[in-house]
């Protein structure tokens, strides 16, 4: 079923190749129509049913959560999100190294809060 379509689409487009220098009275024969009346309503709906409607198909669109997520996760957020764990972390290291909590510095706290 495939093949057949991969055919006579590949039929279809070979024989559209030329229409340009065909003279118009070959050009209506070969489309079979008329220049006054157009196609018939039986050709336009063997048309119809053998190629389907002529609109447009709606363009693939990207998910938001996959935008935000490469946003958020990509270029330079990655080094921002890398600064501020490594803030967080070096805070933690130094709040549990001194004796009491309030002796400990607050500027890696800071800097976490401009990253």
């Amino acid at each position: 079923m495939i093949y057949c379509k991969v055919m006579c689409v590949t039929y279809k487009f070979e024989s559209l190749r030329d229409e340009h220098k065909l003279s118009l009275e070959e050009l209506y024969r070969k489309l079979e129509t008329d220049l006054d009346s157009g196609l018939s309503d039986s050709k336009a709906a063997e048309i119809l049913i053998r190629n389907g409607p002529n609109v447009l198909s709606t363009p693939k669109t990207t998910p938001q959560c996959i935008i935000f997520f490469k946003q958020m996760f990509s270029g330079f957020s990655l080094l921002l999100w890398l600064a501020a764990i490594l803030c967080f972390i070096v805070h933690g290291i130094i709040a549990h190294s001194t004796t009491t909590y309030d002796e400990a510095t607050h500027d890696n706290v800071r800097l976490l809060w401009y990253v």
